[in-house]
């Protein structure tokens, strides 16, 4: 009950407003992140929660993380960081393939990731040696989160079970 009076008084409307500043950070300080090895900006982003895109970020990015995310503007890019000119591009969150049956890395790891695909749930392998067996996904896995490959997190199921 109360909030429906909040939203239905006029005096709120440029409380709103003021708040809606603050958090997109048009006054905050300059975002610094020393440590940032990639720099994408002037990029529009896609949020994926339905959201407006937003143009005009810099995004930093640390250790395989994203680091920082602020306008343009706002963003101090490291000397030693690689710039990426997102003009014109769109970023967006990671893609999921919920579904899929890779029997271990190659060339599964390249093809997800070209298309944007950063983590897949493995539903199950056969036991054959043709198709990898259960030991080329856990392989796969191990040498994406290793660092050894570049890759999609793997969530695996293990054997296939008719």
């Amino acid at each position: 009950m109360r909030l429906e009076k909040i939203t239905r008084n006029k005096n709120t409307k440029s409380g709103f407003v003021a708040a809606l500043v603050l958090a997109t950070g048009a006054c905050a300080p300059t975002v610094r992140v020393p440590s940032a090895q990639l720099a994408v900006t002037n990029v529009t982003i896609i949020d994926g929660n339905g959201g407006p895109a937003v143009t005009g970020q810099t995004v930093l990015i640390a250790d395989g993380r994203i680091a920082a995310i602020a306008p343009a503007g706002r963003v101090e890019v490291p000397p030693s960081a690689r710039v990426l000119d997102g003009r014109d591009r769109f970023l967006i969150p990671g893609l999921w393939d919920m579904h899929v049956h890779a029997w271990g890395p190659s060339p599964f790891s390249e093809i997800f990731l070209g298309h944007g695909i950063t983590a897949v749930r493995e539903m199950g392998t056969g036991i054959e040696p043709p198709w990898g067996g259960s030991a080329g996904v856990w392989d796969w896995r191990k040498a994406v989160r290793d660092g050894e490959l570049p890759g999609p997190r793997v969530f695996a199921a293990g054997f296939i079970l008719n």
